[in-house]
């Protein structure tokens, strides 16, 4: 429908979409699962609030590549239990349809009925210590990073160093306002490792050479001009 995003698991679907409403509607059990507007926005506010808080416990670093990005931190936290996309998404509370409804839920009197089978720690069954009490996560609606990665993992990239930077430029008269004359200009910039402010006690072919007070480095890297060359109105 207008104004949402399908993230279909499968190629053929036997039902349509799903919403995020009941999950005793059919299509949240064999249909494919659909975001609004409203709900990208969550989504991606929460992967903001993530990454703050993960690169935060990281020491101010950013991803080094997508393999840790994706992935989950291999520590005992709230990061080693998800994936940062992941995180978002139950933070998002995409999924909480499934988590409300008993219906998909595990209930812990089952795991312990002789009449079907006695589980001895269903408790791990229940959470595993990780997940949440729902037998809806395997549904095909049930939104997981996964089906995040499927529709933009074939074009995801690390941060580049290099860029392309246009500006725009023009004159008025002074008197009526009217645009005399325009000019754009395009340039390719890269980012070095060298900082704006290096600490000269060491030497470009050092590991490090940053100023160990930050502080005393405000502009971060430096970067160095590739090529400028002015554009035609055509080629904005």
């Amino acid at each position: 429908p207008t104004g949402s995003t399908a993230f279909p698991r499968h190629n053929r679907p036997n039902e349509g979409y799903w919403d995020g409403g009941s999950d005793t509607d059919k299509e949240a059990w064999s249909g494919f699962r659909s975001l609004s507007d409203a709900n990208i926005t969550d989504l991606a506010e929460a992967i903001v609030t993530e990454l703050k808080a993960r690169v935060g416990n990281n020491n101010n670093q950013p991803y080094l590549s997508l393999g840790d990005f994706v992935n989950r931190e291999l520590e005992d936290s709230e990061s080693g239990r998800y994936g940062l996309l992941q995180a978002a998404i139950n933070r998002a509370a995409l999924n909480q349809s499934f988590l409300d409804n008993s219906l998909s839920k595990i209930e812990s009197s089952s795991l312990s009925n002789s009449a079907i089978g006695v589980f001895n720690s269903p408790d791990n069954i229940l959470e595993a210590g990780i997940s949440d009490s729902t037998a809806g996560m395997s549904a095909p609606t049930y939104l997981m990073q996964a089906d995040i990665l499927q529709a933009i993992g074939s074009f995801i990239s690390v941060r580049s160093d290099t860029f392309k930077i246009r500006s725009y430029g023009d004159y008025r008269d002074p008197l009526t306002g009217e645009v005399i004359a325009q000019v754009w200009y395009e340039a390719i910039v890269q980012r070095t490792p060298e900082p704006v402010i290096p600490d000269r006690s060491f030497t470009p072919a050092d590991q490090e050479y940053w100023n160990a007070d930050r502080a005393n480095n405000p502009f971060g890297r430096r970067y160095k001009i590739i090529s400028i060359r002015q554009l035609q109105q055509g080629e904005v």
